[in-house]
């Protein structure tokens, strides 16, 4: 998955999960955060400001049953951030090759008439790269 697509997605659920939690403050009978009217977008900038760690500190939960949600938001919130960070961070250090050896070794005499110990080598990803020959030297005392 490429890193924008990647970010669109996470983003996108990230909206998600702070719809979901905005009506789930908006279902307590008490309301959330000293919001008279209850709204979804005070809900919404709310659970937005829970969610991502930013928390202003202009709201703040008022009832027993919204600390609650309040708690469940922020572990929910912390848990997002580190998957996607997790995901981001490995798509950019993804290795470009992936090695596979083969089973069989075979020695021979190189163009110099010098004993070599061969092996075979693939690239199972199938990206072309410049190594060309590779050399390792054992020495035997």
């Amino acid at each position: 998955m490429t890193v924008p697509l990647l970010l669109f997605v996470m983003t996108t659920l990230m909206f998600v999960g702070c719809c979901f939690w905005a009506a789930v403050l908006m279902s307590l009978e008490d309301g959330c955060c000293d919001d008279a009217a209850n709204s979804f977008e005070n809900n919404f900038n709310f659970v937005f400001q829970t969610w991502t760690t930013i928390g202003y500190g202009t709201q703040s939960p008022t009832s027993p049953s919204a600390h609650f949600i309040v708690v469940l938001i922020s572990v929910s919130g912390i848990i997002w951030v580190t998957i996607t960070s997790g995901l981001v961070f490995t798509s950019f250090m993804r290795s470009p090759i992936k090695l596979e050896f083969a089973h069989q070794v075979t020695i021979s005499n190189d163009e110099k008439g010098i004993p070599t110990l061969m092996a075979r080598v693939s690239n199972l990803r199938g990206i072309y790269s410049e190594a060309k020959d590779v050399k390792l030297k054992l020495y035997i005392r």
